[in-house]
């Protein structure tokens, strides 16, 4: 398999995330990451338009002049907003019997599914294929050359919110980028944490905590079932902690970050951070932290108990948190404690992207890469030939093994010697 570079922007909850990354056989090998704050986009509603075009420029721009090579496309991810899915059967015509089902036969059900008529405000995201039923016999993957005269696929059709799929193309667009093509985030969550697999034996909720938001996936029998979001986020236990210290954002954040441990009962009363206002200094402990933010945070909790309890009744259910909050100390032990129900704290483990932050984006590598190969296209995300050449211009300055080696045994020597 030749190397096959990527790159993927996640407009989120008030930050635009780029992450370029090379597939090289299995392995997906971060090249940039790169994280720019906009004030334009809460995570459900566009707030301002230009405000997240200069943030993707901004990202664009940095992550160009680090590769020294041009971004020329990326991989969209679109949030679940009004996500809903559709199970549908398709009887398909196979266009040559003698020959039997045909790559071209796959790929017309495929478009005809893409194209099926949904709600006026809802866009076709993606179509998951669950099976291919040939004469009562069902496959996993498409029976190229069976002897048929028609097939009859079994699929999930995923929409979206439409106004925002496009608004947010549109800025993409507009920031001078090209769309590969789209990922639903929800689906990317699935593959970067590999829940679709373990929901063919539990009810698995994945519940990612962002900013101003907490979206919850519900994952049962391999497939994405639906996403649900809560208009409560990290960002308001941030604010609580800003107004009762009057404090700026950025130090209540670190504040909320480092001192907030919510797998303890007692809390430290000795001061933990420092600072003045008109000349008179003032301090605060953990304690006091604590103080602020837990009736915030035991407020969410109940709100994601109160939208989980009836599936947690019926099923045998397994919870997994991630997103930009979750590595609050203790967070994940803290909605175990309430739910009684295991729960997992996600991190990703690739290397140069170990953040439950970057958690979707890297997830939508994954989603394209597992689509069929007449999905995918050639083209890379950058400019190969300015990639090219700065590969070759490193190369060139670069002293060999052998010229390294050599020059380390003479500077040695003439040390001795002086």
């Amino acid at each position: 398999m030749e190397k096959q570079i990527l790159a993927v922007c996640e407009i989120a909850d008030h930050k635009v995330r780029l992450v370029v990354a090379e597939f090289f056989h299995t392995s997906l090998n971060i090249l940039k990451v790169e994280q720019v704050p906009t004030t334009g986009f809460d995570g459900r509603f566009v707030l301002d338009e230009e405000a997240i075009i200069r943030s993707i420029q901004s990202a664009l721009l940095n992550a160009s002049k680090n590769l020294q090579a041009s971004i020329e496309q990326v991989l969209l991810v679109i949030p679940s907003l009004g996500m809903q899915k559709y199970s549908q059967k398709l009887n398909v015509e196979i266009t040559d019997v003698e020959t039997g089902i045909s790559q071209q036969d796959i790929e017309k059900a495929y478009h005809m599914l893409m194209n099926s008529e949904v709600k006026v405000d809802k866009e076709v995201i993606f179509v998951q294929i669950a099976r291919y039923i040939v004469n009562g016999v069902p496959f996993r993957k498409a029976p190229i050359y069976e002897k048929v005269e028609r097939i009859q696929v079994e699929a999930d059709i995923y929409v979206a919110d439409k106004a925002l799929t496009y608004q947010l193309a549109a800025c993409v667009e507009k920031a001078g980028c090209e769309i590969l093509d789209v990922v639903l985030d929800s689906w990317a969550l699935a593959k970067e944490t590999a829940i679709i697999e373990q929901s063919n034996k539990d009810v698995m909720i994945a519940i990612r905590l962002d900013k101003t938001s907490t979206q919850l996936n519900l994952f049962y029998q391999g497939k994405l079932i639906s996403s649900e979001w809560l208009e409560m986020g990290f960002g308001q236990w941030v604010n609580a902690l800003g107004k009762s210290f009057s404090l700026p954002d950025d130090v209540s954040t670190r504040l909320l970050y480092y001192n907030c441990e919510l797998n303890k009962d007692e809390f430290s009363k000795y001061p933990v951070y420092l600072w003045a206002v008109n000349d008179q200094s003032k301090t605060c402990t953990q304690s006091e932290i604590m103080d602020v933010v837990l009736p915030y945070i035991e407020q969410w909790r109940k709100q994601l108990v109160r939208m989980c309890e009836p599936i947690i009744e019926k099923r045998s259910t397994q919870l997994l948190i991630t997103g930009e909050g979750s590595l609050i100390e203790g967070l994940d032990a803290y909605i175990e404690k309430a739910f009684e129900r295991q729960t997992k704290l996600y991190v990703p483990e690739t290397i140069g992207a170990r953040d439950p932050g970057l958690t979707v984006a890297l997830g939508a590598f994954y989603a394209y890469q597992d689509m069929e190969i007449w999905l995918r296209r050639k083209k890379p995300a950058i400019n190969m030939l300015e990639f090219e050449d700065m590969i070759g211009s490193r190369k060139t300055k670069e002293p060999t093994l052998e010229l390294a080696i050599g020059k380390k045994i003479k500077s040695f020597l003439q040390t001795k010697k002086d």
